[in-house]
């Protein structure tokens, strides 16, 4: 369905948000190919969030996502938490967004910094060439309102439940492997990136990330 591939240079998100940020401004003005492009683009990044795995995982992925994907959002410039509050938010998501029930297996534990970079079939996304205008507006208000939902938590309150919901907005049923590297392997990472961040400001929330 899906096939994982390691990270590389570049990145996909910036210039697909692009096609977003031009036609989110009136969805009942955009025509079905500019909403079938939003919806895959949309689908895209939730697919993205999901598929990443083991130390490729952080509570930055959920930025990305809402300010790259909510109109009320984007072009919002960046702002870096506080070193405490940071660190408090990666403790919260190694506590709770992994699913306790989930079958443990051997994640990768190379902080690598940059997320998979993936490559999906399109007859993901064949179902869209067979739903009307209606349709096709209706499925991506669904999929706004569902990255909203996920949202109205904190970094602090969200679980794995929540994401569990998130991506039953995508049209196949794919379980994320949540499982992350122990916790004081995954805390020190976070806070190299941390440090890196309160240094970098215009780092944080990049696709990219080199550790120096």
């Amino acid at each position: 369905m899906y096939l994982r591939q390691g990270p590389r240079p570049g990145s996909s998100f910036c210039s697909l948000l692009s096609i977003v940020e031009l036609t989110m401004i009136n969805s009942d003005t955009r025509t079905q190919s500019e909403l079938i492009n939003n919806i895959k683009v949309i689908r895209l990044e939730l697919r993205t969030h999901r598929d990443q795995i083991g130390d490729y995982r952080c509570w930055v992925d959920d930025e990305k996502l809402y300010y790259g994907l909510l109109p009320e959002l984007q072009g919002r410039a960046a702002s870096v938490p506080s070193p405490d509050q940071f660190a408090a938010f990666c403790t919260a998501f190694h506590s709770n967004r992994q699913n306790p029930h989930e079958a443990r297996c051997n994640v990768s534990t190379d902080s690598s910094k940059a997320p998979l970079h993936l490559q999906y079939s399109p007859d993901l996304d064949s179902d869209l060439n067979q739903k009307s205008l209606q349709e096709l507006r209706d499925e991506l208000n669904k999929l706004i309102e569902g990255i909203r939902d996920h949202q109205l938590k904190t970094h602090l309150q969200r679980t794995h439940v929540d994401d569990a919901s998130l991506y039953k907005l995508l049209p196949e049923s794919v379980e994320a492997l949540t499982q992350l590297p122990p916790r004081e392997e995954f805390l020190a990472n976070c806070a190299r990136y941390n440090q890196h961040c309160q240094r970098s400001p215009m780092d944080f929330r990049n696709s990219e990330w080199n550790p120096e």
